[in-house]
């Protein structure tokens, strides 16, 4: 097996195996990514779409949430869908999180007789004004739970704060540059060697980025072994890598292209 230097030291985590095609005039090496990275690289763009949706939701949109009870039926509801029990409710609580960076979120939460708990919303709040209404709706559960009214409705508003926002934009705007480092990675690179021609086209290959490619004539280039490398040594003495290490010989049959 071959190893393209200029391809990080050949098959890895990021890249696949040397290809090799040869005829009697030509000679093509070929190294491309690994099965790995063509999987990320075909599956990155839609979390970065997932990304831009939920940032879109961060920054425009707000969700309101309805918690309603029947004192004589005994049933509770969110959004239209079953809560828990009257019965099973002992209490409510502006319950907190704190996650690292982010900072300090608010829940409504109710507090079962089994111990458990049931938040009323996933969106946990920050911005001030969604915390007060979060305040407000737990006061009122409050209430009903201590008093007698027949039933309860009541609503929240979720949106984001200000630091939401940036956090929303900062992710969405990594994803996108580590697509951009997917794409680099993704590199095939292809060297050509073709007796009749009496050139070497070496080839970048990147998708969506284009193709570098950079051409030599026999002429203008000698072979060389470093150590366990070969090398073209071009007439201005600037050197291009070929293989790290020439396990089978390769050397040898581009010193008789190169003739």
């Amino acid at each position: 097996m071959y190893t393209l230097l200029a391809l990080g030291g050949g098959t890895s985590w990021f890249r696949g195996s040397l290809e090799i095609q040869q005829s009697v005039d030509r000679l093509v090496l070929s190294q491309g990514p690994s099965t790995l990275v063509r999987i990320v690289l075909y599956a990155w763009p839609l979390v970065v779409l997932l990304g831009a949706f939920l940032c879109y939701r961060t920054l425009f949109t707000s969700q309101t949430s309805t918690f309603t009870c029947d004192r004589a039926s005994g049933k509770c509801q969110l959004n239209g869908n079953d809560a828990p029990a009257l019965a099973n409710i002992k209490g409510v609580e502006l319950d907190t999180t704190y996650r690292g960076k982010e900072g300090r979120f608010y829940y409504p939460t109710l507090l079962l007789k089994d111990g458990g708990k049931f938040m009323l919303t996933q969106q946990g709040a920050q911005k001030e004004s969604v915390i007060a209404d979060y305040r407000a709706t737990v006061k009122t559960i409050e209430g009903f739970l201590g008093g007698s009214e027949p039933r309860l409705e009541t609503s929240f508003t979720y949106s984001a704060s200000t630091w939401e926002k940036v956090y929303s934009v900062g992710t969405l705007a990594g994803g996108a540059l580590l697509m951009f480092v997917i794409l680099g990675l993704a590199m095939t690179r292809t060297y050509t060697f073709d007796k009749t021609a009496r050139k070497i086209e070496l080839v970048d290959h990147r998708p969506l980025l284009g193709d570098k490619t950079r051409e030599l004539a026999f002429g203008e280039v000698s072979l060389e072994h470093q150590g366990e490398a070969v090398e073209l040594v071009l007439n201005d003495k600037s050197r291009v890598t070929i293989l790290e290490r020439d396990e089978d010989n390769v050397a040898k049959q581009l010193g008789e292209l190169l003739k």
